[in-house]
């Protein structure tokens, strides 16, 4: 039986070639775009799972007291790592971590890396396996631990353990370090990204005594059957008796975040700087514009499904007669269509697969890694998937199936209602998610180069931003280059504006106020293209006299006329002399709205950049390169890490370029596969209608009647679907632009119009030959149809 149910699902394929291949190739799309969203979820979903575990590993964050109250910092005092390392009860491990970027020598070649400094018990917290094969192996204060990446990009291989690098001091002095342990490969989405891993012992041996020590990270390890919250009250009640330890660094508790939450809480904590999960956004969008193309293939599988078998109803009727029951019948049916899917799921996986360097690339980081999903997983997903569409896309076609007379059938007084209200709701359905898709579509156009052209209060064209190691290399890069007749201005500067800040308490008659505060040096408004509204810039004495600038938004909120006027910040005395219009101090997109900021004077020797602006015109990248060659000549072993002012642009250029490219796919899968749904529904209605078509000839109507005879219920279902499809792509799209970014575009009626308009281009494109072919044949041919 089985095998006789494969044969007539060959000749079946066979004798439908077309449609099969359509429906497979539609399927196999909305199926590969479903397979990518469903790894993006699990990325987000398994996030910091890859530790053993990780159930029971928890990160320690402070809660802000003062101004600042209840938000979270994930800095942690030194001293409380220390504390709670040898006195917090019910822990069986704690460990310190440590944020770095230093210069590494390999050879000829100069690195910047960013290193994790760690003590003796982070790889036994978590336990990273290694080329030495112990997770609980330490490093030494001359050692290195290489990750599996960096390994390769610095030795060629990872067989490298005993040999040396160097690290480069500030002071451009070299120090041999051992390669002790080679990491093996880890998944993206873990928490640390470090290139290497080095002993937080080296952090004292580089730098001098720091009066008030911070960490960036201090985790615990729970004992199995010890509740969080009974650590976190032990944790707590460990520093009730030291207050003014806490008021120090104004703090009032602590909170324990367990790790495989902590990456979706990593934006919401303030002077963190670990690996965030991806933003509920992206997985949700994903998941959103994968659900429609899947949902569209769905529906024109059913419509093109239920217009095959109408053609096969005369040989369902004589099985019937000679004896097969319904449900040998449906079981032919589900057989072929499982079948159809499963041909449709092998084509999607591969398409996936071939998508997933391209998926990465787009995001710049591996967001998919099948070799980090387990085999059974991926098992389940296909299987999962195979299912639920097979079942989604057989049910109504095999429903009608089963209730066929085979009497009527053989007389042809039958007919599926392949064009009845199901099969018009489809394909309703899918004009209105692609009338969706191209609103997106469309929306994010027009917002990408909104955004690309909003003025950010400053500059961003001609501006190259050097970082520093200490203030002798600015005055060496700065007399260099003062020779240089292409530069209009050289300025040092603490803080770059739309990449460093830092928020702090204005008090203003008695009253505090939360700002942006920016360390600016001397004629660093003028290299930038701070526009000043009233008063003077900075000059050179300006960090001694405690002088600030301010924006329009801040002086709006002291609501005087604030130059010349005292106010204290951080505790100090300062003296407003000048107000700049309002500037983007972050770039504009996740709710960095413009804020009150306040422009202090900086030391020289605070000086962490040097920013320099070309003239008009200047070639940017042959002048990067040039003052990248004058860097080598006066610091050789010191790697050159200058930027464009114009990367604060790519963050949001990056989003947008997603946005565009996931839009783009979507826009072109949902009216390719609505047409050809479209297609085949109306070639079907066609073929039911000719005799009564070539009645109404011969009886005098026109082509033009017949034609809209032919289209009058479509057209309805086609307007119902338009409004429909712009209302909600309103509605959500608005939604999205508000998550993503702080200033975009308002929506307008072209936007709603647009859709359309092209949609019924396509439509008309479409069927209209169809339609005007069946409009002008001849009665004859009608009468004589079957």
């Amino acid at each position: 039986m089985w095998p006789n149910y494969f044969i007539s699902a060959i000749r079946h394929w066979r004798k439908n070639s077309i449609y099969v291949t359509l429906n497979i190739l539609s399927l196999s799309a909305g199926i590969a775009l479903s397979l990518l969203a469903v790894l993006n979820a699990n990325f987000n979903l398994t996030f910091n799972q890859f530790f053993e575990d990780a159930d029971r590993i928890y990160r320690v964050i402070s809660i802000a007291d003062g101004a600042n109250r209840g938000d979270k910092i994930g800095e942690v005092p030194l001293a409380v790592a220390d504390r709670a390392d040898d006195q917090l009860a019910g822990v069986e491990g704690s460990t310190k971590y440590v944020n770095g970027r230093h210069t590494f020598r390999v050879g000829e070649q100069v690195f910047a890396e960013n290193v994790g400094f760690v003590d003796d018990q982070f790889l036994k917290v978590f336990q990273y396996p290694g080329s030495w094969g112990s997770v609980d192996h330490d490093i030494s204060i001359n050692g290195v631990a290489l990750s599996n990446e960096v390994a390769l990009k610095w030795m060629g291989t990872t067989d490298c353990v005993g040999q040396t690098v160097q690290l480069i001091d500030r002071d451009g002095q070299a120090q041999n370090l051992q390669i002790e342990n080679v990491l093996d490969p880890t998944p993206d989405n873990t928490s640390f990204r470090f290139a290497c891993l080095m002993s937080y012992d080296h952090i004292e041996k580089m730098y001098q005594p720091i009066e008030r020590p911070l960490i960036d990270g201090f985790f615990v390890k729970v004992e199995q059957g010890i509740a969080e919250a009974d650590i976190e009250q032990s944790l707590n009640a460990l520093f009730s008796d030291q207050p003014q330890l806490l008021a120090d660094y104004s703090i009032s508790s602590f909170q324990l975040v367990a790790v495989t939450d902590w990456p979706h809480q990593e934006s919401q904590i303030k002077r963190s700087g670990f690996m965030p999960g991806l933003h509920p956004a992206s997985v949700l969008g994903t998941f959103a514009t994968a659900i429609s193309i899947l949902l569209l293939s769905c529906f024109n599988y059913v419509n093109t499904s239920i217009s095959t078998t109408q053609k096969r109803l005369k040989e369902m009727a004589v099985r019937k007669v000679m004896g097969a029951g319904n449900g040998q019948l449906l079981a032919q049916w589900w057989l072929e269509n499982y079948l159809t899917v499963f041909v449709a799921m092998l084509l999607g996986c591969f398409l996936a697969y071939s998508l997933i360097p391209s998926y990465n690339a787009m995001l710049e980081l591996s967001i998919i890694s099948i070799e980090f999903i387990p085999l059974w997983q991926l098992l389940a997903i296909f299987i999962g998937l195979w299912l639920t569409i097979g079942l989604f896309c057989g049910f109504y076609p095999a429903l009608l199936v089963s209730k066929f007379s085979a009497l009527d059938a053989i007389y042809k007084r039958v007919k599926l209602k392949s064009n009845g209200a199901v099969a018009k709701v489809f394909i309703a359905l899918q004009f209105a998610m692609t009338v969706y898709t191209l609103y997106c579509l469309f929306v994010f156009l027009e917002n990408g180069q909104y955004v690309s052209n909003l003025d950010r209060g400053y500059e961003i064209e001609e501006v190259i931003n050097i970082p520093l190691n200490d203030s002798d290399q600015f005055r060496k890069l700065h007399d260099k280059l003062s020779t240089q007749t292409s530069l209009k201005s050289i300025s040092g500067t603490m803080d770059a504006i739309g990449f460093n800040s830092s928020e702090t308490t204005l008090t203003y008659q008695e009253m505090d106020h939360e700002v942006i505060r920016l360390s600016v040096g001397d004629r660093y408004l003028e290299t930038i293209g701070l526009r000043l509204a009233i008063g003077e810039s900075f000059n050179r004495n300006s960090w001694e006299r405690n002088e600030v600038i301010i924006n329009e938004m801040t002086a709006e909120l002291l609501g005087v006329d604030p130059l010349n006027t005292a106010l204290m910040l951080d505790g100090r005395p300062m003296r407003i002399i000048g107000i700049v219009e309002d500037f983007a101090h972050r770039p504009i997109m996740l709710g960095n709205k413009l804020r009150p900021v306040v422009l202090t004077a900086a030391a020289e020797d605070d000086y962490r950049y040097l920013s320099l602006r070309a003239a008009d015109g200047s070639n940017m990248t042959g002048l990067d390169h040039e003052v990248a060659g004058l860097w080598y000549g006066l610091f050789p072993n010191q790697l050159y890490t200058g930027f464009m002012q114009q990367d604060v642009l790519k963050p949001i250029n990056m989003t947008t370029s997603i946005t565009l490219t996931i839009n783009m796919i979507s826009a072109i899968l949902s009216v390719l596969i609505s047409m050809i749904g479209l297609y085949s529904l109306m070639s079907l209605h066609i073929q039911k209608h000719l005799k009564e078509f070539g009645v109404r000839k011969i009886l005098g109507a026109s082509v033009s009647q017949i034609a809209i005879m032919i289209n009058r219920e479509m057209a309805l279902y086609f307007f119902i679907a338009a409004i429909a499809g712009v209302i909600a792509s309103d509605l959500v799209v608005n939604k999205v632009l508000d998550i993503i970014y702080s200033y975009h575009i308002s929506t307008d009626v072209y936007h709603w119009v647009l859709p359309v308009i092209f949609m019924t281009v396509m439509v008309l494109i479409t069927v209209g030959r169809l339609v005007w072919q069946a409009a002008r044949i001849n009665p004859v041919h009608h009468l004589r149809y079957e």
